[in-house]
C-alpha cells in the first residue's frame, strides 16, 4: 500500500506544472485527500474469487484516484482551453462563380467569388485581394443565405479609383430576390446596402 501511496502523491505532486497559471497555486489538501479516502471507502466492492480484500481495496483505491485526477484535468480543460499553436483546420469552398476587377490596365488587382461550403448548402461570397510578387490574400468574407445567385456585376467607379460589386440572390424559403451591394477601393469593402428588390409570383 506504501508503493502505490507513493505513486498517488508524486502524481498529484506532479499536476501543478501541467495545468495553466490560473491554477499553478492549486495543491491536494490533506482534508482533500481524506474525503477522496472515505469516498473511495464507501464505494461497493463487489467479491471476486481469488483475490484478497487488500487486493481488491488497493485496486479500488487506485480507481478512485484517476477518477479524481482525470476529472480535475477535464475542469482545467473546460475553464481554461488550449488553444493549438498552429491554424485551426479550414473548411473547403467548392467556387461557382467569380469576377476579376481590375483599377489600372487589364491586370487583375481583387477577385470576387461566390462559392459553397462542401459537405452543406451553405453559400459564401468572398473577396481576395492580389499581392505582389504572386498570390492572393482574402480580405472578405460573406455568407449567403441563398440556394440561387445570379452572374456576379462588377461596376467601376470613372470619378474615384474603386469599384461596386452587386450580388443578387435568391433565399430558399422566400420569392424575393436579394441583393448586396459591396464598395471595394482597393484596400478595404465596405458592405453598402442589402434588401428585397423583386417578388416573384407563381412559383
Amino acid at each position: 500500500m506504501p508503493e502505490y501511496r507513493d505513486r498517488l502523491d508524486k502524481l498529484l505532486a506532479g499536476l501543478p506544472g501541467k495545468v495553466p497559471p490560473p491554477l499553478a497555486g492549486w495543491h491536494f489538501t490533506a482534508a482533500m485527500r481524506h474525503r477522496v479516502q472515505n469516498r473511495v471507502a464507501s464505494l461497493p466492492v463487489p467479491e471476486v474469487p481469488g483475490r484478497s480484500s487488500r487486493q481488491l481495496r488497493v485496486k479500488w483505491s487506485l480507481a478512485g484516484a484517476v477518477a479524481l485526477v482525470l476529472a480535475f484535468l477535464f475542469l482545467v480543460w473546460w475553464q481554461w482551453p488550449v488553444t493549438s499553436p498552429g491554424p485551426p483546420a479550414g473548411f473547403k469552398v467548392k467556387p461557382l462563380q467569380y469576377q476579376v476587377v481590375s483599377f489600372n490596365g487589364p491586370e487583375p488587382e481583387a477577385l470576387v467569388s461566390i462559392g459553397q461550403v462542401e459537405g452543406s448548402n451553405q453559400l459564401l461570397a468572398s473577396i481576395s485581394k492580389r499581392r505582389e510578387p504572386a498570390g492572393w490574400q482574402l480580405i472578405y468574407t460573406q455568407p449567403l443565405n441563398a440556394y440561387l445567385v445570379l452572374p456576379l456585376q462588377v461596376m467601376r467607379s470613372e470619378a474615384s479609383r474603386g469599384a461596386l460589386i452587386l450580388i443578387t440572390y435568391q433565399e430558399p424559403w422566400g420569392q424575393e430576390y436579394h441583393y448586396l451591394i459591396l464598395e471595394f477601393d482597393g484596400e478595404k469593402v465596405i458592405p453598402y446596402q442589402e434588401q428585397d428588390i423583386v417578388t416573384i409570383t407563381g412559383r
